[in-house]
């Protein structure tokens, strides 16, 4: 147990070390809001995708999406009414999705969730994360907060609300996948004269277990609010690592149904990064093991 403390402080430490020798702040919030407006670009090219090589419905409720993501980057000034309309869209999806489930469930008894819904709930909270920060521009961080794990600047009681639903939409997705997932992926094998069988194809993301046990591993400290800068940083790169490998839709020879698939599990991971960012730069907010700690130490 001493062994796993002591790998986990290192690796925080290391990560913030990083952070303040190559001074990344402002390029974190820049890819931060890359990350989160690049899932909703995606989600408007594939229901023109659909729609144009599937013959499905014209995707008019994503149509809105291409200029809002692009103004939600490039214009300051329409950036919050630009990210309200992403994020009104990620929380009906999110809505529709969960209300598609509870009929589901009601008919026949089963709850059906995967990966992929989960990780639609944590870009709500990426997008409500990005959103905290609009809203109340005047709180923005000096210049190295965000750099130290005690350096993120004071916020009030509803910002520190917004960071606490946030974090737990994002913890949300974690703590599924290192449970659903891994026990998915354990009945997805099959053992034959001393050898494990995939049913999934070669070159499926699903079958990248690591990451995943990773995400949560980290998920537990993240959800509570313990080295929240720290461990929101490793996510971030354990994310990105997965959706570059894992999820790689550019050089998958699986057919353009799982290409599209594997670019949605792409950019959600990708928004999750960009999420699990904006909480390291921000701050964690009053409702967290860290807040707790400090006023201990005063």
């Amino acid at each position: 147990m001493e062994d796993v403390k002591e790998h986990f402080n290192s690796a925080v430490s290391k990560t913030n070390r990083f952070w303040v020798q190559y001074n990344m702040t402002e390029k974190v919030k820049l890819a931060a809001r890359l990350f989160i407006a690049g899932y909703f670009l995606n989600v408007a090219l594939t229901g023109f995708q659909i729609w144009y090589y599937y013959s499905q419905a014209f995707p008019t409720w994503q149509l809105p999406l291409l200029p809002a993501s692009i103004l939600f980057v490039t214009n300051r000034k329409l950036a919050l009414y630009a990210g309200l309309v992403l994020l009104i869209y990620a929380t009906a999806d999110s809505a529709s999705i969960l209300w598609r489930q509870l009929r589901y469930y009601f008919a026949t008894g089963v709850l059906y969730i995967n990966e992929l819904m989960v990780k639609k709930f944590s870009v709500v909270g990426a997008t409500a994360l990005m959103m905290s920060h609009h809203y109340n521009p005047k709180a923005e961080a000096p210049p190295l907060a965000g750099m130290l794990v005690l350096a993120a600047p004071s916020m009030g009681t509803k910002k520190s609300i917004v960071m606490l639903i946030g974090r737990l939409l994002l913890s949300s997705l974690f703590i599924f996948i290192g449970y659903k997932e891994v026990m998915r992926q354990l009945a997805n094998t099959v053992q034959h004269d001393g050898h494990v069988h995939h049913r999934r194809p070669a070159g499926d993301g699903h079958d990248a277990m690591w990451y995943k046990l990773l995400e949560f591993g980290l998920s537990i400290p993240f959800s509570i609010g313990f080295k929240t800068t720290g461990v929101a940083r490793l996510l971030a790169l354990v994310l990105v690592i997965e959706a570059c490998t894992a999820w790689s839709w550019w050089s998958s020879v699986l057919g353009p149904g799982y290409v599209i698939h594997a670019r949605e599990h792409f950019t959600v991971n990708l928004a999750a990064a960009g999420g699990c960012l904006l909480l390291s730069f921000f701050g964690v907010g009053k409702y967290a093991v860290d807040e707790l700690l400090k006023k201990k130490d005063t």
